[in-house]
């Protein structure tokens, strides 16, 4: 006798699980992916009931709906902890100037300022309208969740209502989106007190639409005692932090995310190892965004004139090794955004992680999944295929897991499902419900 459920998926090639506890893995457990080979999935009610092999689950279970996936990778659909969904305008002359060094190569605020511009004068319409395409494009790609920060208003009321808007997509669109208030982003040409002030005011109403608040901790940003007071504040209206840590270089954006136990600490370029095991035994996940590095050229040399300018950046591989080395949970985002890294595609950033930080398949794999999960405080629900979690999975148009980090520039997604239901088919949309 069988039991009855709603789907079968059965014969892949491999199933991965990326199965861990739901703080994620760190150190020696990034390298243990355990692929299942003729691999099977039991689905009931929008949850995993069970995976194994397919002769077990077969001999177990029951339904209607068979899906063969015969020389086909199955793994968790992937997540995306850190992106800046909402905004209008493109800024591609920054790259094509970057590339013969007639602009710095490094992040700069006149870019995003433009960004901001172009952002206040849309609609809340044309917005969310920009946001459900850009979410289209990931979910092809395989995300079935991804945070959205505010961050390009022109002051908190703006800021507010791009949380609204954003708030309101995850109602919109079949992928999830976990809403970020970013107020503290780039700072004031006039009074930065006032300003942080002005951040700490709207956090009463941010924290109605948003359980996190994000502080932007860099060297071209806030100081560590502005986000520290901004922190107090959110921590105080109920909310979690999130810190942009460290990308422009050295600064003290690791130590406030370690202070405040803080969901995720994001770019962390500049980390050293005292940093990286604080945020290990502080439970912080660090999210590395290589989107950024390769998008603003940080990982190759320049010209100026015929004389070689070093990489800004070539130390990442190390950043990588103590990552493993700490034990920190390290996760991986798109840092999709209209300057430093517009690309909506985690599969990218997987590919990313391999070749600028020198990360193995199965790492990568975690910081994709479970780990990313983790940093959205989602691993309970999502992020791997255990049972009673979320039917989120992928059919993939590859044999192994291995052939989707190596084999670069192709979309290889052929099928995703989101709480048990199909949301792409044969690498198109299979529903426009936010039209």
């Amino acid at each position: 006798m069988t039991t009855a459920v709603d789907l079968i998926i059965r014969n892949a090639s491999e199933v991965i699980t990326c199965s861990g506890p739901s703080c994620g893995l760190g150190g020696d457990a990034l390298g243990g992916l355990n692929p299942i080979h003729n691999g099977a999935i039991a689905v009931a009610e929008g949850r995993i009931a069970e995976v194994g092999d397919t002769d077990v689950i077969l001999s177990k279970y029951s339904a209607k709906d068979v899906i063969n996936a015969t020389k086909r990778l199955v793994s968790p659909t992937l997540i995306d902890p850190h992106t800046h969904l909402v905004h209008m305008g493109e800024r591609e002359a920054e790259l094509d100037a970057r590339a013969i060094g007639t602009v710095p190569g490094g992040i700069s605020a006149g870019g995003i300022l433009e960004t901001i511009k172009q952002t206040s004068q849309a609609s809340d319409e044309t917005l969310s309208h920009h946001a459900c395409r850009v979410l289209d494009q990931m979910l092809l790609h395989g995300t079935g969740l991804v945070e959205a920060k505010t961050g390009y208003g022109s002051d908190m009321e703006s800021e507010l209502r791009l949380l609204s808007v954003t708030r309101a997509l995850d109602d919109l669109h079949p992928v999830g989106v976990v809403p970020t208030f970013l107020g503290a982003h780039i700072p004031p040409a006039g009074d930065r007190e006032a300003f942080v002030d002005a951040v700490i005011a709207a956090l009463p109403r941010a924290a109605q639409l948003s359980e996190f608040c994000d502080v932007a901790c860099d060297p071209i940003c806030f100081t560590f005692e502005e986000c520290d007071r901004i922190a107090q504040a959110a921590v105080q209206h109920g909310m979690r932090l999130r810190v942009h840590a460290n990308q422009a270089g050295p600064w003290r954006g690791l130590d406030l995310a370690a202070k405040w136990r803080a969901a995720s600490a994001d770019h962390g370029d500049y980390a050293t190892p005292t940093e990286l095991a604080d945020l290990a035994s502080n439970g912080v996940v660090l999210t590395l965004l290589p989107g950024a590095n390769f998008h603003m050229l940080e990982t190759v040399s320049g010209l100026s004139g015929d004389e070689i300018v070093p990489a800004a950046k070539p130390h990442l591989p190390l950043i990588g090794k103590w990552i493993l080395q700490s034990g920190c949970v390290p996760a991986v985002a798109t840092n999709f955004n209209p300057g430093s890294s517009p690309c909506p595609s985690m599969q990218m950033m997987m590919q990313l992680l391999s070749r600028l930080y020198r990360m193995r398949f199965a790492a990568c794999w975690h910081m994709a999944t479970l780990n990313a999960a983790a940093a959205l405080g989602r691993a309970d629900r999502t992020g791997s295929l255990d049972p009673g979690k979320e039917a989120n999975f992928i059919i993939w148009n590859v044999a192994r897991h291995g052939q989707v980090i190596e084999r670069f520039g192709i979309n290889h997604v052929g099928d995703v499902w989101l709480e048990g239901c199909r949301v792409v088919a044969d690498q198109a949309l299979a529903t426009h419900s936010w039209e």
